[in-house]
């Protein structure tokens, strides 16, 4: 496909590019072919979550009990977390224990 020549960048350069992006495209990414997933899902690549989470003004750190992909997971996809069913607003419940932690808009 299109991307086939993305997986085969160097991996400090797609890091790089990777770092630039927002949590939620990230998440995206993971999704799109089994190479990234495994490349992006990966202990190694955290420092792409960092990164991507520092690109969004006032969001609080990962909680120690979650991993970056699941914290991003919880506070940007549109799906519930509680019912897995598709959801248009993106609310960050109120169970994670002392943390508040605002909505966010991606539009």
């Amino acid at each position: 496909g299109r991307l086939a020549g993305l997986v085969e960048m160097p991996m400090d350069i797609l890091f790089e590019i990777f770092g630039h992006l927002m949590p939620l495209d990230v998440l995206h990414l993971t999704r799109t072919t089994k190479q990234f997933r495994q490349l992006i899902m990966h202990r190694s690549s955290a420092s792409i979550w960092v990164a991507a989470r520092k690109n969004v003004s006032d969001l609080p750190d990962c909680p120690p009990y979650m991993s970056e992909p699941q914290f991003a997971n919880l506070v940007f996809d549109t799906h519930c977390h509680v019912r897995f069913a598709h959801s248009y607003s993106r609310i960050v419940p109120d169970h994670i224990p002392g943390m508040l932690v605002p909505t966010y808009s991606i539009s």
